[in-house]
């Protein structure tokens, strides 16, 4: 460590000391005053205290050593006292912002991967231990200098480092065996026509010459004075940003052991529970297909043979690359590129980092980018990066079919910092190399709608159609063979299945049928033990898409689509226990409108059609886009075209297709359906407050917070379904008096906001305020709670809360409404303005303030986040990125507020 070069601080982590160098390590570096005994500091940079700061910020290249037992000191750069060794590393840790802590004994000076480690080696730690003569370790190593008491530690040295004089095991090579095989096989012969090389630039030349210091951020690798075991030591550090982001990685599931018949009920439900908590797909697979997972039982061989490689054909010769994309370093402008057009729900690797880790980490990508241009400087891939899972995903449910390597699609996952450094790589390959016009493999655009791969005789099917003026026979010819395979046949009582599409001799591709599919599914789901909002989440993110392929490659009437979906919002309205007459567009609005955002087949799959059709007739692939027209289906066109885009299917469709963007067809229908649901007498009163408010209806998709009982009732008062006399009498003349106060209708604002019976429940909502109040006392504001304050002139007013900091205050008064129209937050919110604005000299005479701000803060009965609340809390010092997660709080407290008092209501 001393003959090594310091690093810099800027450019890369520190390196990690080992035991057997801690009592030269501690004469030679700079370390902590004598009188701290349990604390020492290890360092490269003999200067390390001048970059001390104010805040006595360790630099980072400085590692801190804390030794035990623990005996109290003071901290030698705070001078806080440390009764414990924990104390000492929250210090050290928090207050300094030390990059790396060690743990030592205080007694023989080996280093201890924690703290718990340490201690328990201390306790049984002695001074004399390693403190052995030479000249009682009689057994020596054959291969290292080191000797050993006792025949054990010699063989326990052996096993872990290897020796020259043990055994062979069975199943090693023989050195002899391996010497007999040189000279058995020949290189192999060099080309004929081999180019001449011309002497061109490396990399790693043009990177010397265009890399600057002053490039690399701060924190930054630098390219060119880093090795890989700091690449490797950075990546470390950041696959610990998984944990401040709270995203845990999923542990596979394991079943639970059976349990006593009598609770045969309940371990049934536990066990879907925990198996859809851990894994909800698996727990979708055994519920539908009845097993969680399905092993694949052909032979590794099989899956780790190499293919052979034949020749490139008709591409055998191409152009010379031109290398010059390849030869420059990447740029932050390519990481945030590749960054944000990668997907942010996509799964991670095995390291967890997702692309909201990087974005947080890195947010102007110039840490990335040092990091990949010290990858390419060193021509070697860090460990960490390298680690990747394979899952075999099965392609048919039959077990028969699964016996066939060609029925699994095997998927990896790797990390997403490196498909992000790929994604880089390919873009620039794709510059340095042209893709010729007639590849379709392996890059972006369309699937097997534009393309025809090699025959596969096992996937093929024909049929011969012969027709005369009285009848019309079947496969009355000769057998049809491609290569010498025959094809087989399709008969008329059987018809063929071809990527999930059945094709009939006489009727051609027969029309799935969505309405007995989605039957099957809806049943299944409906008794599996599961909530009725996880019922919902199974059909929507696993089930309706089982049914979507078939049912828009067939091309099913509009008929069937809309039986389909009135048998699924039934199923649903049944399973959240939702009246019958419940709108339409509580289940089809988006959900930053205030629904629940279920797909609607009626819509999305004549969309699916549209979308395709259009990115045929505007195909780059002049074959494409020449044959696309002879293959649309023409009678469906206008049909299909009226439902997606609303628009009346009149002129020349075709050119239409050709000329409109396929990302802006049936881009609005969800717009329409709220505005339908906003339309309603009833149902739709209040419903525009909601309108484009993602904290407001963030409970409807993460309902964390909410019981089930509470989001069913959020539901009945979201869409104005409330079992209340009104609600029930609608259509029909019937005394809707209020059962429970006698005066006024029975409606659910008049129970929410005006009932006398529920008085005390409404001032128990309004306890709200201290949730406002605990967090201004940890933002450091001294709050005052219902303070009252006496005018002689205005009389006396009680504000819910007074808080005061560095001679400023703040007068916040809290109000829970119903939200009939858009406005009725905004003027309840200037009525506490007015009210208590007038009382501010009076509280800054009583305070000794010299400046006083009042505030109302309104909040919804139905989960309405006012967006001048946000003022508030701005002026109370809260930070930016935890306002929204605040005012989603606020939501959710308020809406059980509101449950819970028609709870009591029933």
């Amino acid at each position: 460590l001393i003959s090594r070069r310091a690093s810099d601080p800027d450019c890369a982590p520190l390196p990690t000391l080992f035991p057997a160098s801690i009592s030269t390590v501690e004469l030679s570096l700079s370390s902590a005053p004598r009188s701290a005994k349990n604390i020492v500091f290890l360092s490269t940079d003999r200067d390390w205290r001048k970059a001390l700061g104010s805040g006595f910020k360790l630099p980072a290249v400085v590692t801190v050593g804390l030794k035990v037992p623990w005996r109290e000191l003071r901290c030698p750069l705070c001078s806080i006292i440390l009764k414990t060794a924990k104390d000492g590393f929250s210090d050290f840790l928090r207050k300094h912002q030390a990059r790396k802590i060690n743990w030592f004994c205080i007694k023989c000076h080996s280093l201890k991967q924690n703290s718990h480690s340490a201690t328990c080696h201390a306790a049984k730690c002695g001074l004399n231990k390693h403190a052995c003569p030479t000249a009682n370790k009689t057994f020596k190593c054959e291969t290292c200098p080191a000797s050993f008491r006792t025949s054990r530690g010699l063989s326990m040295h052996t096993k872990k480092h290897g020796s020259a004089g043990r055994k062979r095991r069975a199943g090693e090579p023989d050195d002899g065996f391996l010497s007999n095989l040189e000279g058995l096989f020949t290189p192999l012969p060099s080309p004929i026509n081999k180019r001449v090389k011309q002497p061109k630039r490396t990399l790693k030349s043009c990177m010397l010459t265009i890399i600057r210091n002053e490039d690399v951020p701060p924190g930054g690798l630098h390219p060119l004075k880093s090795s890989p075991a700091h690449v490797n030591k950075t990546l470390s550090y950041v696959r610990q940003m998984k944990r401040s982001n709270k995203i845990s990685t999923r542990n596979p599931w394991k079943p639970s052991r059976f349990r006593a018949v009598k609770r045969n009920i309940r371990a049934g439900y536990q066990t879907i529970q925990s198996l859809y908590k851990n894994n909800a797909a698996a727990a979708a697979s055994l519920i539908l297909d009845g097993k969680e997972a399905r092993s694949c039982n052909i032979p590794n061989e099989l899956w780790e043979k190499q293919d052979k490689y034949t020749e490139l054909g008709v591409f055998d010769t191409l152009p010379e690359a031109d290398n010059e994309p390849l030869l420059m370093p990447v740029t932050p402008g390519e990481v945030m590129a590749a960054l944000q057009g990668s997907r942010g729900k996509s799964a991670p690797g095995l390291d967890g980092i997702r692309k909201s880790h990087l974005s947080r980490w890195d947010k102007d990508g110039q840490l990335l980018a040092c990091l990949f241009n010290t990858i390419l400087y060193n021509s070697k891939l860090p460990k960490l990066l390298k680690r990747s899972r394979t899952t075999l995903v099965p392609k048919s449910s039959d077990q028969e079919k699964l016996k066939s390597i060609d029925c699994w699609r095997p998927i990896t996952l790797s990390s997403t910092i490196l498909r992000l450094f790929s994604r880089i790589l390919c873009d620039r390959l794709g510059e340095a190399c042209p893709i010729h016009p007639s590849q379709k493999g392996f890059i972006r655009g369309e699937g097997c709608s534009w393309k025809t791969l090699d025959v596969k005789i096992k996937k093929c099917g024909g049929f011969f159609l012969k027709a005369t003026k009285q009848s019309m026979t079947l496969n009355e010819c000769a057998d049809w063979k491609i290569n010498a395979d025959p094809i087989p046949m399709i008969s008329e009582a059987q018809p063929y299945k071809y990527l999930g599409v059945e094709v009939s001799p006489r009727k051609g591709i027969l029309p799935s049928d969505p309405l007995k599919e989605i039957t099957q599914i809806l049943c299944k789901i409906g008794r599996a033990p599961l909530k009725p909002t996880q019922k919902v989440k199974m059909l929507v993110t696993y089930d309706i898409p089982r049914v979507v392929y078939a049912a828009d490659m067939s091309l099913v009437s509009m008929v069937d689509l809309k039986r389909a979906d009135l048998e699924i919002r039934n199923r649903v309205k049944s399973w959240l226990h939702l009246s019958p007459s419940t709108a339409d567009g509580l289940f089809y609005s988006a959900r930053v409108d205030g629904g629940l955002g279920l797909p609607k087949l009626e819509k999305q799959i004549p969309i699916c059609q549209v979308k395709r059709w259009c990115k045929m007739m505007q195909a780059k692939d002049i074959k494409c886009r020449t044959l696309a027209p002879s293959l649309l289906p023409k009678l469906e066109i206008a049909r299909r075209w009226k439902v997606a885009t609303e628009e009346e299917g009149e002129g020349e469709l075709l050119e239409k297709l050709a000329l409109t963007d396929p990302a802006t067809v049936g881009k609005k229908w969800r717009e329409s359906e709220y505005k339908r649901w906003c339309g309603l007498k009833c149902q739709g009163r209040g419903l525009t407050t909601f309108a484009k408010d993602p904290i407001s209806n963030n409970w409807l998709g993460d309902h964390k917070g909410l019981h089930e009982s509470d989001y069913i009732l959020a539901l009945q008062l979201r869409s104005n379904t409330v079992g209340t006399l009104t609600t029930l009498s609608r259509g029909r003349h019937r005394n809707t008096t209020c059962r429970a106060g006698g005066k006024g209708w029975e409606g659910t604002a008049h129970i929410v906001s005006q009932c006398k019976s529920f008085k005390k429940n409404r001032m128990a909502n309004h306890n709200i305020y201290r949730l406002l109040a605990s967090i201004g006392l940890s933002l450091g504001w001294e709050v005052m709670q219902e303070k009252r304050i006496t005018c002689p002139l205005l009389g006396t007013a009680v504000p819910d809360l007074i808080m005061i900091k560095d001679g400023r205050g703040l007068v916040v008064d809290v109000a829970i409404c119903f939200e009939m129209k858009p406005a009725t937050l905004r003027h309840r919110a200037e009525t506490k303005v007015n009210k208590y604005e007038k009382l501010a000299p009076q509280i800054c005479n009583t305070f000794g303030l010299t400046d006083v701000q009042t505030y109302g803060f309104p909040l919804g009965a139905r989960g309405k986040w006012y967006g001048g609340n946000s003022e508030v809390l701005k002026q109370m010092g809260l930070p930016r990125s935890k306002r929204r997660t605040v005012a989603k709080l606020f939501s959710v407290v308020a809406i059980r507020g509101t449950t819970k008092l028609l709870k009591a209501f029933k």
